[in-house]
């Protein structure tokens, strides 16, 4: 039952997140870095480090993004040097 709520709630956030996506980033003429592209990329991240990559699977989009995310240099330095946390 537990297994099941926890697939509910992150397909909910699934569609939450693509519906967000498509609002910033067809309104980003500059395709610059937002503070919403860093509160999305920190969800995944931490989605992703509990679930894994599979929470990807219904959303190669979103998937892109982070990757996208990922690469940009002063990210990729602050992923190298954070602290680990339990959170």
């Amino acid at each position: 039952m537990e297994k099941t709520m926890c697939d509910v709630v992150l397909e909910c956030i699934n569609d939450v997140i693509k519906e967000t996506l498509k609002l910033f980033l067809e309104q980003d003429e500059t395709k610059k870095l937002s503070v919403a592209d860093l509160a999305f990329f920190d969800l995944m991240n931490r989605l992703t480090a509990k679930k894994g990559d599979s929470i990807f699977d219904s959303s190669p989009t979103m998937k892109k993004h982070s990757e996208k995310i990922t690469s940009i240099a002063g990210v990729q330095k602050w992923l190298e040097k954070r602290p680990v946390t339990d959170m």
